[in-house]
């Protein structure tokens, strides 16, 4: 025996097994190949990884690489010879075969070794079987992208209740109706006391509680402004795996528009015979590697079937279904998303009725891929047939309207495009738009018509017609808000041209149309999608940190209570062990460093200025953009969802400068008064055309600021003007913290 060596003894084995059993618990293997013998050696795990009974096959270099996807071959031998004129530990990820053919992902952390002369002597790793955890990222991904789909699509509003009545889910469309319409189905008063509407809740949880069936009632529900809005509700008890009653959901819709909509057909057979009961809609889910499509019982009521006779797929649609002289343009349609990859579309198109004859479907719906190739369809079905008829009816009673009149009926106009906009003639469907009588308005009475637009899209919308004029085109058309009557804030879409009167005078002549609802129906897609992106961060950052992240902590201090007995017994494989150590706590600031950025744990934990004041530090350390942060809190917590939101505000704001605005400082306050919480963001970067910008296409960012806004009942004022920088104002009421 050598002198060096010394007899293995059985605590040379027992160490062994102890590292073996540690590298399974960590899902690791370790490998040494020599450069120059080409003498490649694996850990007992390293085999299992690979499929094969430890130490049963010869090793070589080429054995490795054949085992490695013919794809990533080259690109490992690039990095290895990259790293080997350094000696610089890098990671790679590949994807192996396996001795059953199984495929494998593997993350190696490798250090090549230089000899004295600077060549490459030998090559060291640890490698790690990440296929269950990329699987399992790809299976979040896929349910995340489907929920967000299906959740756009739902008009309906969604909450959920612990057994102590407690809220545990409140969907976006439910946020958005409280909100804007300030109207809460669940907890406001009615045409009853508010004490009986709060006795009917209970009672009707109560009942829902004691019954596996639906309990589904109406009720007519008057928000602050003593507007009344009609209901209809659904209660239901959750079960859990076990059976166990846990949660209470509620599924509430307004159909107050469909209700007075009845109302009105019942005085009026003539239009009772060709109108539907609006707003219901059907939801199809269109496998289209299989065929196969579900589709909810709404869709059976609009097309007339039931599910015993028709079985829907795209070939029973074509042949049963569709209205021939249509078929062609679906055919068109479906044959376009599918080659040109379009994630949403939409269109309209006749279908065969067992009673109705022919029925006219409104079709919006959305293309998920997999793996670059189109997959599944979600889409809504909507009967528009009462909508086309009447459009109809307009049509031959206006032949002489032009286009966008007959489309989008609004109150016609005829004003001196001068200081206040005098009203020469004006249609009664103003009154329906802004509630003031054609009369009310300058010079017959006292209204300006500018004086009812808020102050800066006024200037927005002058600013506009003024460059018309000036660029001599004869048409303008712009989007603004007025503030009506009674108080309350609405979109309103304009389009006029410019003439001249008999008295060779310049007039505007137009329309204006109240787009106030396509604006709040945008509002609450983006809303919807916020809060699910928002909802599935905080998921799998809590699932990182309590899952992942914990494993691995619980792995690197087994390893490193071993650490000490490993020196003293096993020297010759220490510097193998502290490569692991090192990998395996890489791993944990990783992962920590990703539920980070995912969802702060910060936020949860010390709340948002804490939040804030980390990113200012790291933004001032690694940009030349110098950041300054003033508030006036003083440690007091707000609520999570106003400091999420202010969160996501200020981190979209700060994405833009750092982007777009060339910005030398960056003021950011957020301060704290009786009745408001405000957040300014001032920047002294290039700015932009604030004037031209138009406030129904900003973009998903700026949408999403006004939006999340929107949702703590709070509002976001953006001015800009190039080479003066941007500045955002958002205000919160006091009440939502």
């Amino acid at each position: 025996m050598p002198k060096n060596e010394r007899p293995i003894t059985h605590t040379d084995y027992q160490d062994s097994d102890r590292l073996l059993n540690v590298e399974a618990l960590a899902n690791i293997g370790s490998f040494e190949w020599e450069a120059a013998t080409d003498k490649l050696e694996w850990s007992e795990h390293l085999y299992k990884i690979y499929g094969y009974e430890p130490f049963s096959i010869e090793l070589s270099f080429d054995f490795f690489l054949s085992h490695l996807e013919e794809k990533k071959r080259q690109g490992f031998l690039d990095a290895l010879y990259t790293n080997a004129e350094t000696g610089s530990q890098y990671e790679f990820e590949e994807v192996i075969t396996k001795n059953n053919g199984d495929s494998a992902i593997l993350l190696s952390s490798i250090k090549p070794i230089l000899d004295q002369e600077g060549e490459l002597e030998r090559v060291l790793g640890v490698c790690r079987d990440m296929t269950e955890i990329r699987a399992h990222d790809k299976m979040l991904s896929n349910q995340k992208a489907f929920y967000e789909r299906i959740l756009d699509q739902l008009p309906v509003q969604i909450t959920v209740k612990d057994q102590e009545s407690k809220f545990k889910l409140i969907n976006k469309a439910y946020i958005q109706a409280t909100s804007n319409n300030k109207v809460n189905p669940l907890t406001d008063s009615s045409k009853v006391s508010s004490d009986e509407t709060d006795k009917l809740m209970r009672a009707k949880d109560k009942e829902a509680q004691s019954t596996d069936e639906d309990v589904k009632f109406e009720t007519w529900v008057k928000n602050t402004e003593g507007r009344e809005r009609f209901y209809s509700l659904i209660k239901k008890r959750l079960r859990d795996q076990n059976g166990e009653s846990n949660d209470l959901l509620t599924i509430a819709w307004d159909r107050t528009d469909e209700y007075q909509l009845e109302e009105a057909l019942r005085e009026n057979e003539e239009r009772l015979t060709v109108a539907t009961v609006g707003g219901k809609l059907g939801i199809i889910d269109w496998n289209m590697q299989t065929g196969h499509v579900n589709a909810n019982d709404t869709y059976f009521t609009i097309i007339g079937r039931t599910r015993e006779e028709y079985t829907p797929n795209f070939e029973s649609f074509k042949a049963r279904l569709i209205y021939r002289p249509d078929l062609e343009l679906v055919e068109k349609t479906f044959e376009e998303i599918t080659t040109q990859k379009k994630s949403h579309y939409e269109l309209e198109y006749r279908v065969t009725h067992p009673t109705k004859k022919i029925v006219w479907l409104s079709h919006k719906g959305s293309l998920i891929f997999k793996n670059n190739k189109p997959h599944r369809i979600v889409a809504v079905i909507q009967d528009i047939t009462y909508r086309k008829n009447y459009a109809d009816e307009i049509t031959r009673s206006n032949t002489r309207m032009n286009n966008i009149i007959k489309s989008a009926p609004g109150a016609v106009f005829t004003l001196r495009p001068q200081e206040g906009f005098p009203v020469l003639s004006l249609s009664d469907q103003i009154t329906q738009i802004c509630g003031y009588l054609p009369k009310d308005f300058f010079p017959k009475g006292d209204i300006k018509f500018d004086q009812i637009i808020i102050e800066n899209d006024r200037s927005i919308n002058r600013t506009e017609m003024m460059k018309a004029l000036a660029d001599g085109r004869n048409e303008f058309q712009n989007t603004f808000r007025i503030i009506t009557k009674n108080n309350s804030e609405k979109w309103i879409w304009m389009k006029a041209q410019f003439s001249k009167n008999e008295n060779k005078e310049e007039i505007l002549e137009g329309f204006l149309v109240d787009i106030t609802e396509q604006v709040n129906a945008e509002d609450r897609v983006i809303s919807a999608a916020l809060q699910a992106e928002d909802n599935q961060r905080q998921r799998i950052s809590e699932e990182i940190h309590d899952g992942v992240q914990q494993t691995l902590i619980s792995s690197l201090m087994g390893l490193q209570n071993v650490k000490d007995v490993i020196q003293q017994k096993s020297p010759e494989i220490m510097d193998q062990f502290e490569m692991a150590l090192q990998t395996l706590n890489s791993g944990v600031e990783e992962t920590r460093g990703i539920a980070h950025s995912i969802m702060p744990k910060s936020i949860e934990d010390f709340g948002l200025i804490e939040t804030i004041e980390q990113v200012i530090d790291q933004l001032n350390s690694n940009t030349i953009t110098q950041y300054h942060f003033f508030e006036n809190l003083q440690g007091e917590r707000l609520g999570r969802k106003i400091e999420v939101s202010l969160y996501r505000i200020f981190q979209e704001a700060v994405n833009n400068i750092n982007k777009h605005a060339n910005a030398n400082e960056v003021n950011i306050q957020i301060r704290k008064s009786k009745h408001v919480i405000n957040m300014t963001i001032e920047d002294d970067g290039d700015g932009f055309d604030f004037s031209s910008f138009n406030q129904l296409k900003t973009g998903f960012g700026l949408a999403s600021m006004k939006s999340r806004t929107g949702s703590l009942s709070g509002n976001v004022d953006i001015s800009s003007a190039p080479g003066q920088g941007t500045t955002i104002l958002v205000d919160v009421p006091i009440s939502q913290s």
